[in-house]
């Protein structure tokens, strides 16, 4: 965000709310991390500890720098995990390829 200009303390109080909603989590093996982006940039974080899907967000963090940021980390050009890149690619693939083949 600092790179791009887009920090400030609006960007910097978002950092700590989503420091904050990680503090106190720990995640064994098959946990997940759920993020989910609006439109308008909330970032919305959701954990599980096994399988299922909360039905409650655990944290909103009202920033598009910051949520685009996040969503950066993942799928942009260099993401912190090429594996979990290569996932979502396949995942959603597949995703669109089932819708379609409903709609035909």
């Amino acid at each position: 965000m600092k790179s791009n200009g887009s920090y400030g303390e609006a960007e910097e109080k978002a950092i700590e709310e989503f420091r904050y909603a990680f503090k106190d989590q720990h995640f064994p093996p098959g946990s997940t991390v759920f993020y989910r982006q609006s439109p308008t940039g909330t970032l919305g974080l959701s954990f599980s500890k096994d399988e299922t899907i909360p039905e409650n967000e655990y944290a909103v963090i009202e920033n598009k720098a910051l949520s685009e940021a996040v969503l950066e980390t993942m799928i942009g050009e260099i993401p912190v995990s090429p594996a979990l890149k290569q996932s979502l690619t396949t995942r959603f693939y597949e995703f669109l390829k089932e819708d379609n083949s409903k709609t035909e």
